[in-house]
C-alpha cells in the first residue's frame, strides 16, 4: 500500500510540473538499462545520388528495428521506419548531401514497443549525379558544338571553358538541353571544355559530377553528303566492293535474306540512334535490294535535308511522334529519312528486288502517315 501511495504521489508531482500525464509502458515491454538489448552494428552497403541502403546484423532477442533519421531543423533524431528485416531502403534523397542515421532494436508486447540501445551514428554522403556521357564533338571554322547523353536526375548542365589567363575552367553557360554550341572561336586554335550535371534545389543549381576534359580545334568542315549506296540488283560481293567495305558483320534478315553491317556489330532496325553504321540488305537470290544508314549527330537537320533534296529532289514531309519524316516514293523504289537534332536514320528499298512483304510494310507505314497526319 505504501508503494501505491508513493507511486501516486510521484505521478501527481509529474503532472503538476509538466502538465502532461505520464503513461507508463507495461513492465513486459520496458527493459531496465542494464537489461537492454545491444545496439545493432549498422553499415551503408549501397549509396547512389538519391538512394541509401542501410543494413545490420540481427540482434538476438529483437522483435523488430527502428531506423531513426537526423532532422536538422529540430536537431533531433526522429523515427523514420520500423521493420522486422535487417535492412532499410531510404529513397528520395538529394545528391551530394550528408545524411545521418541510427538504428535501435525493439521489444514488442501487444501494441506496445520499447526501444533498446541505439546504434552509433552513421553518416552517409550521397553521390553526385553522374557526369554526361558519350560526348560528341563537331567543329566549324568559328564554333564547337557539344552533344551528350542525358544524366539521370540532372535538371540542367553547365559547360566550362578553359581560361588560359586564369589557368582554370570557368563557367561558359548553363543549358537545359543535351547540346551546346560555343561560338566566336578562332580557326586552328585548340580549346578545352568540361560539362557538369546540375541538380536543382529551389531556385538554385548545385554542381554535380564533371566530364573528362574535351579538346576541340575549330576548322572548316565539308558540307554533309549522304553516302552513295550500291546499285539495286548487284551481288553481295559487288555491293560490299562498291562501299569499300574491308570489314563487316553478317546477320540473317527478313524473308531468308541477309544483312551486311558495315561499322557496327549489331543491327536494331532503326533504333540505334547512338551509333554510326551502314547496312546492306541482300535477298535470298544474293541481290542487293536496299540499305540502311544511321548517322548519330551527322550534321544539322538543315544540312542533312539540303543534301537529301539535292540528291533526290523534293520529298513529302510528315511529322510523326515529334520527328520529321521525309519520303521519296517512286515506281522503282521507296526512300525514307528521319531527322532529329542532327541524327539521321535513312532507309531505301527497291520495288523490284525487295521481298514483297517488306514493300507492303513500307507502303502501309507511309499510308498511315498520310491518313493520320496532314502534310507539312
Amino acid at each position: 500500500m505504501k508503494k501505491m501511495r508513493l507511486l501516486g504521489a510521484l505521478l501527481a508531482g509529474i503532472i503538476s510540473v509538466t502538465g502532461v500525464p505520464y503513461i507508463a509502458q507495461p513492465l513486459t515491454t520496458v527493459a531496465y538499462a542494464e537489461d537492454k538489448l545491444p545496439a545493432p552494428k549498422v553499415k551503408a552497403d549501397y549509396v547512389s545520388s538519391e538512394y541509401v541502403r542501410l543494413s545490420w546484423e540481427p540482434v538476438k532477442g529483437a522483435d523488430a528495428y527502428r531506423v531513426l533519421r537526423y532532422n536538422s531543423k529540430s536537431g533531433k533524431y526522429v523515427a523514420f521506419a520500423e521493420t522486422m528485416a535487417t535492412d532499410c531502403h531510404v529513397s528520395g534523397l538529394s545528391p551530394k548531401t550528408v545524411y545521418r542515421f541510427k538504428v535501435a532494436a525493439l521489444k514488442i508486447s501487444g501494441r506496445e514497443s520499447a526501444e533498446q540501445t541505439r546504434s552509433d551514428e552513421i553518416k552517409v554522403t550521397t553521390k553526385g549525379i553522374e557526369a554526361p556521357s558519350s560526348i560528341y564533338v563537331s567543329v566549324k571554322s568559328d564554333s564547337v558544338t557539344l552533344k551528350w547523353n542525358s544524366s539521370y536526375q540532372a535538371a540542367a548542365y553547365r559547360i566550362y571553358k578553359y581560361n588560359s589567363k586564369k589557368g582554370k575552367f570557368v563557367k561558359y553557360k548553363d543549358v537545359k538541353t543535351t547540346q551546346c554550341t560555343i561560338d566566336g572561336l578562332t580557326e586552328g586554335k585548340t580549346y578545352k571544355f568540361r560539362i557538369a550535371a546540375l541538380a536543382k534545389s529551389g531556385e538554385k543549381y548545385s554542381v554535380q559530377e564533371k566530364s573528362p576534359v574535351i579538346t576541340a580545334s575549330p576548322e572548316k568542315s565539308e558540307p554533309f553528303a549522304l553516302p552513295d549506296l550500291p546499285e539495286y540488283g548487284v551481288s553481295s560481293a559487288e555491293a560490299l566492293k562498291a562501299m569499300g567495305a574491308t570489314s563487316y558483320t553478317v546477320t540473317d534478315y527478313q524473308n531468308d535474306g541477309t544483312m551486311y553491317i558495315l561499322g557496327a556489330g549489331s543491327y536494331n532496325v532503326l533504333s540505334g540512334l547512338g551509333s554510326d553504321y551502314t547496312g546492306l540488305m541482300i535477298n535470298k537470290d544474293d541481290k542487293y535490294y536496299g540499305g540502311v544508314i544511321m548517322r548519330a549527330y551527322a550534321a544539322s537537320d538543315t544540312e542533312v535535308l539540303a543534301a537529301l533534296r539535292e540528291k533526290y529532289g523534293k520529298p513529302e514531309i510528315y511529322g510523326v511522334a515529334g520527328t520529321d519524316n521525309y519520303v521519296w516514293e517512286t515506281k522503282d523504289d521507296i526512300k525514307v529519312a528521319m531527322l532529329y537534332s542532327g541524327t539521321l536514320a535513312y532507309a531505301e528499298i527497291s520495288c523490284k528486288y525487295a521481298p514483297a512483304d517488306m514493300i507492303k510494310e513500307f507502303k502501309e507505314q507511309i499510308s498511315n502517315y498520310k491518313n493520320k497526319i496532314s502534310d507539312v
